[in-house]
């Protein structure tokens, strides 16, 4: 053994990293080296943040800290051109040491997150890289995550909580639908806006399919926690792992914990694979058994067993009571619990002027774990009885392949190879002191494309599009300004350049504001004009298209002179500024995708054009219902699918079907399509939307005779306190063998706490006293006064109370755990 050089822990000869800390360890065997101290912490600490404000002066201004995670710190700051605030994503540079690979890691994160374009999905801006750092900059959300949420008012409203999932399964769906699982879902990725909707977040772990995954070796890539069984055996993981973690996550918001809540990584990974859940209405009575019966079914241990997709799973868990109005009510409440991060850090931080080093962090108290036995020591004969201390809660494990207080060395790490020569934070202009709150209907406004070329004299096209804090685009008035007018107007999007130079054309909605440079360049000298003609504007016909879902329109494009003559042979390319609305081809051909509305921009030789495209949603023809036919029994229940088509029989996706039974007395059916039966005869079950209907027939038949009454079933208490006794027994003989056997569920925090207790009495007696039983079919639970007498250099008498749980199995019960 010899001793890490940062923290005096040891350390096995060869090792490469420090157990404790964590740390590029340096085996030899030197004594008396310590670790920083924590001003030398908070030293690398600041040159980090100071590092980050060098690589990115003149773009944003980095106000401070939000949270970190164990491979990036996130920082607030402030984008001055487009005058927004953004959240950037800093990979940690003690990750670059310990396994430089982890760069394509983080990197990949970005271009996986900035790929995916959801309401529900937080946008990535840009990524981007220095000599030192590595960070990708995203869309700030203002707000609070679902795991402070919970960890605050415990469970949730069912109403909100299904909201929540519908929301949060929905991004997850579009996900799988692109290839992207994400393989951390977890209330610490789910975030809350100030507008009360959901925003999945963290794809940093993301497997995109059909693409090898990069590994840390000997890590375990997840949240133990929430982590599927065939996640956490290694095997080959789907759209399922990502269901079987939203399963946790609504049990969570429903009950207040996880299902599985084990002391060790060990206990959750065989939780996950072995033990069932505690049925969610045993914890949350007011649950109703139908989204119970659903969220149960997302946790099945196989993946088969599971909802084939999450958008089934979701529209199985159907809606409940509360209006939407008020469930919005209720997740506005959640968010505006708390200040606002970000104008705290803007007060905080509007002219950071010299380092500001953070106080040390307080120590964690140190627990016993539960079930442990008495603490013996020799005490005066006054001193009062020795207590019990509580059993520790249940912690959070977040594994992603590297030991999380390796983030540490960051700080080392800039202490020896940071900048030598330290950098003033850029000071923001007058003209920006004050960050205007978000407007009432846009919170951003995007500006394609972001830089522009128009000679003197021609004309191009820019598109705005403002959204709200949900990313959904918003429909109002936008207002156009140069700042620079003798070089170039713009009039609803439409700049013409008057004189050489530079020109800042903003577009603004309500209080936000984005800006692009436009370049406007002096025509070629009179000697070149007999060269031939030069493109001067581009035009689209027709500007505006009105389409049907799968329907088609053609654009035509042309490119202009400067006598306004069409160019012969000019090139026109297309985009779409919302593809999943409509689409483009490169010949201008227009199809529709989904109801909605989309720019088409065509450009050609630095100028463009633009066409707004309306959407319309597909009339329907027809709903199908399967299967045709159900037959149940009083008590049964079975999944009805409907699927509605358009009259040239494509699917149609947006709407909502109703469901309604014509006979509730024989079959019940609710939001998601669920038909249970309740007495015998018939019922016809119809689904319907927009008044095309279709129906099934459900026929119940009746309960089979009941079988003969079955024999009185023996007392099991007598059993029970047999295995009690057994348990008191075992304490009494100081023999750790045989008390593990009583047992087996001990661990093995326990094991050495009983090891060293037997190893330090003697004349040890256990007595239990008023042994209160509580039996429920296969399970009871036995709450025993306990005493504990023996000599510790003196005669010690020790009471404590015990919370037994035994389970019968072959007839014979066992005890599964002691608290």
């Amino acid at each position: 053994m010899a001793a890490c050089i940062h923290c005096g822990a040891d350390v096995t000869v060869g090792s490469r990293f420090c157990a404790s800390c964590g740390q590029p360890a340096t085996p030899s065997g030197a004594t008396g080296l310590r670790r920083p101290s924590e001003a030398s912490l908070a030293s690398g600490e600041q040159r980090l943040l100071e590092t980050l404000r060098a690589a990115t002066l003149g773009e944003y201004e980095v106000l401070g800290e939000i949270g970190r995670g164990g491979m990036a710190i996130v920082f607030l700051a402030y984008d001055i051109a487009l005058e927004r605030k953004v959240a950037i994503k800093l990979m940690s540079p003690a990750l670059l040491l310990m396994d430089p690979a982890i760069q394509a890691r983080f990197k990949r994160e970005a271009r996986t997150a900035a790929a995916l374009s959801h309401p529900h999905i937080i946008p990535v801006y840009a990524v981007k890289e220095s000599d030192d750092l590595v960070y990708f900059v995203m869309k700030y959300i203002e707000g609070r995550s679902l795991e402070a949420v919970i960890e605050e008012t415990g469970p949730l409203p069912t109403a909100a909580a299904v909201t929540i999932l519908q929301q949060a399964g929905g991004a997850l769906a579009y996900a799988h639908r692109k290839g992207v699982v994400h393989r951390d879902v977890k209330p610490g990725n789910i975030m809350l806006d100030e507008a009360g909707w959901v925003v999945v977040s963290d794809f940093g772990i993301a497997k995109v399919a059909q693409r090898e995954a990069l590994t840390v070796t000997g890590g375990v890539v997840g949240t133990p926690a929430y982590m599927s069984p065939e996640q956490c055996q290694g095997l080959d993981i789907g759209g399922a792992t990502d269901q079987y973690a939203l399963g946790i996550l609504a049990y969570e918001m429903l009950t207040g914990r996880p299902p599985f809540q084990g002391e060790t990584m060990v206990n959750l990974i065989y939780d996950h694979c072995h033990t069932p859940p505690i049925s969610i209405t045993d914890l949350r009575p007011d649950c109703p058994p139908d989204l119970a019966a659903v969220i149960m079914r997302m946790l099945a241990k196989q993946p088969e067993d599971r909802f084939p997709s999450i958008e089934e799973a979701v529209a199985a868990a159907g809606t409940v009571g509360d209006s939407a109005d008020e469930t919005r009510t209720q997740l506005l409440t959640f968010v505006q619990q708390t200040p606002s991060t970000s104008e705290q850090l803007i007060d905080k931080f509007r002219t950071p002027a010299q380092p500001m080093t953070p106080a040390p962090p307080s120590a964690a108290p140190l627990t016993t774990p539960a079930g442990a036995p008495p603490t013996a020591q020799p005490t005066p004969a006054t001193a009062a009885p020795i207590a019990t201390p509580p059993a520790a809660p249940a912690k959070r494990w977040a594994f992603i392949g590297v030991p999380a207080a390796a983030i540490l060395a960051v700080f080392g790490w800039f202490m020896l190879n940071g900048p030598a020569e330290e950098t003033a934070p850029p000071t923001r202009p007058a003209e920006q002191a004050t960050m205007a709150p978000a407007g009432p209907t846009a919170s951003e406004v995007e500006i394609s494309p972001t830089s522009v070329q128009v000679p003197v004299g021609g004309q191009t096209a820019l598109v705005a599009v403002a959204r709200d804090s949900t990313g959904q685009p918003v429909v109002g008035p936008l207002t156009w300004e140069s700042r620079d007018p003798d070089v170039a107007s713009v009039t609803d999007g439409a700049v013409t350049g008057l004189a050489s130079g530079s020109a800042r054309v903003v577009a603004r909605s309500g209080l936000s504001s984005a800006a692009v440079t436009v370049e406007v360049v002096a025509p070629p000298p009179a000697s070149s004009a007999a060269a031939g003609p030069r493109p001067t504007r581009v035009t689209i016909d027709p500007g505006t298209v009105t389409i049907g879902v799968g329907d088609r329109a053609a654009l035509t494009g042309r490119v202009l002179d400067q006598r306004g003559q069409s160019m012969a042979g000019a090139r026109i390319a297309w985009r779409s500024t919302a593809p999943e609305v409509a689409s483009v081809g490169s010949d201008g051909q227009v199809t529709g995708v989904r109801a909605g509305m989309a720019t088409v921009v065509g450009s050609a030789a630095g100028l463009s054009a633009t066409a707004q495209i309306m959407v319309t949603t597909a009339p329907v023809a027809g709903v199908d219902v399967a299967p045709g036919s159900v037959t149940l029994r009083p008590g049964e229940s079975s999944q009805l699918r409907a699927s509605v088509r358009d009259d040239r029989g494509g699917a149609v996706t947006d709407r909502a079907v109703t469901w309604s039974t014509s006979n509730p007395a024989v079959a019940q059916v609710s939001p998601s399509g669920l038909v249970r039966g309740v007495a015998a005869g018939s019922a016809r079950v119809t689904a319907g939307t927009d008044g095309v209907t279709a129906t099934v027939a459900v026929t119940v038949e009746a309960a089979p005779a009941a079988a003969p009454a079955p024999q009185p079933v023996a007392d099991p208490r007598p059993l029970i306190l047999a295995e009690v006794e057994r348990y008191r027994q075992a304490i009494s003989s100081a023999d750790i063998d045989r008390l593990r056997d009583v047992d087996p569920s001990m661990s093995a925090d326990r094991q050495r706490a009983w090891e060293q207790f037997f190893e330090n009495v003697s004349d040890l007696t256990a007595r239990f006293d008023n042994v209160d039983l509580d039996v429920g079919g296969d399970r009871a639970t036995a709450r025993v006064s306990a005493t504990y007498e023996f000599r510790a250099g003196q005669s010690q008498t020790q009471q404590t109370t015990l919370t037994i749980q035994l389970r019968r199995a072959s007839g014979q019960w066992r005890i599964q755990s002691v608290e």
